[in-house]
């Protein structure tokens, strides 16, 4: 009797049995697991290609300030054409305004 209620039950919610669920739930599992290793996986790629384009960032800043050192002083250093200080009569410091800055040709090199 109970035999039989129990595959009419079966029959009733199609599930085939214990054995079947459990099949059904173990793959579910492995479906999971597999899904968050993918997303570890994506993970340690996003941090490594955040890690590269900080490093690209900081590049570009530590190259931008070479070059707006290098437009200031220069490829050979400070020239008469810089703001450079020079000394009045009081002791006074006075800025000199730049000339042009068209670098070597403006020297007259």
């Amino acid at each position: 009797m109970a035999q039989s209620f129990s595959e009419t039950l079966d029959e009733i919610f199609r599930m085939g049995g214990i054995g079947a669920l459990e099949l059904s739930i173990e793959q579910k599992k492995d479906r999971v697991r597999e899904q968050e290793r993918s997303l570890e996986d994506l993970h340690a790629r996003l941090r490594e290609a955040e890690d590269r384009l900080k490093k690209l960032e900081a590049k570009r800043v530590r190259q931008s300030q070479w070059y707006t050192y290098q437009d200031q002083v220069g490829p050979v250093g400070p020239t008469s054409t810089s703001s450079a200080p020079s000394f009045k009569k009081e002791g006074r410091f006075e800025i000199r305004p730049k000339s042009s800055r068209g670098g070597m040709a403006a020297r007259g090199q």
